[in-house]
């Protein structure tokens, strides 16, 4: 539904010139419902499927790509905002997963 969602959000998004050169506006709106969906999914199914390691290559990905974007685009708060948003979601979803496989060890 998501996805659905999103492509004609996109099209327009970047139609509209709501987008940057390198496409940051519109790949961060996405990143955030990705940071959104990760803990959400992750709660309703087992943790056991879930790697810690990709949540923190997702969180430090982002997080460097922000660092850059505080750097190229100084005056671009919106992008600015949403790559913190994304750590804060990112980093939620690394202590929810965290805590979820120590329950599993335990119930082991």
């Amino acid at each position: 539904g998501s996805l659905i969602m999103w492509l004609p959000l996109n099209y327009f998004f970047v139609y509209n010139g709501f987008d940057t050169s390198i496409g940051s506006n519109s790949g961060y709106v996405l990143n955030l419902f990705i940071s959104i969906l990760y803990p959400y999914v992750m709660l309703k199914t087992s943790a056991e499927y879930y790697s810690t390691t990709i949540a923190w290559c997702k969180m430090l990905g982002t997080g460097f790509i922000t660092v850059s974007m505080f750097l190229i685009f100084p005056e671009n708060y919106f992008v600015q905002v949403l790559g913190v948003f994304c750590f804060l979601l990112d980093s939620l979803y690394i202590y929810l997963l965290q805590k979820k496989k120590r329950e599993l060890k335990s119930a082991s």
